[in-house]
């Protein structure tokens, strides 16, 4: 237990330092901040867009109920993510690579996901709403495809849900 609050400390901070930064940089770009989404399962997804200066896009990303770490089509335990992106064509950003973990009672454990990028989440961008989307099969329905959409939340929000 004491691992996994120590975890979740540690994504806390890095979550308010790449606001806080992001709130600070004086070129707009529309991936950077902070941004919320119901999943396909019901739970809550917080992503953290940070940019380095080598053109690479870091994410840091929070499932409060990661239904992947437990019964698929089912909230499970939270789960933690860092992942690493490019922009694309138009308004996209495409995930190259993502490391994700399972925060369980018996301590963080790894979770599979998709070894090849055309597997993992690609981003858009839509100005007209200030949000970002995807599209994935769902997992739950087979054949179906579903959007989900991220909002865009504020520095204020997001000091909420660190605290």
């Amino acid at each position: 237990m004491k691992r996994r609050v120590w975890i979740l400390v540690f994504i806390a901070i890095l979550a308010f330092g790449a606001v806080s930064a992001v709130s600070y940089m004086k070129v707009k770009d529309p991936f950077l901040g902070a941004w919320e989404s119901t999943d396909v399962d019901g739970s809550h997804q917080y992503l953290w867009v940070l940019y380095n200066v080598e053109g690479a896009y870091l994410g840091i990303y929070y499932d409060d109920g990661a239904s992947a770490c437990g019964v698929l089509c089912e909230q499970g335990p939270p789960a933690v993510g860092v992942s690493v992106g490019h922009r694309v064509e138009g308004l996209g950003l495409s995930t190259d690579g993502f490391s994700a973990y399972c925060l369980k009672d018996a301590g963080p454990e790894w979770l599979p996901v998709p070894a090849e990028p055309s597997e993992q989440a690609a981003y858009t961008y839509d100005p007209d709403t200030d949000e970002l989307f995807y599209v994935v099969k769902s997992p739950c329905h087979e054949g179906e495809d579903v959007e989900v959409r991220w909002n865009r939340i504020g520095l204020g929000k997001m000091k909420q849900l660190l605290k």
